[in-house]
């Protein structure tokens, strides 16, 4: 059951690994640029 466990293991970090870059690479560009978007009480929003 050894090397199954460590073989599991190595998948499972994998996974995560590349779920966590995945959702940084998509997150990423939803997120609003604060040059375009300033917030509500910023002195640059009209």
């Amino acid at each position: 059951m050894g090397p199954w466990r460590a073989a599991g293991r190595a998948v499972l970090n994998m996974l995560a690994v590349l779920g966590h870059s995945t959702g940084w690479l998509v997150g990423v560009p939803l997120l609003p640029p604060p040059e375009e978007e300033p917030e509500p009480g910023d002195p640059r929003a009209p």
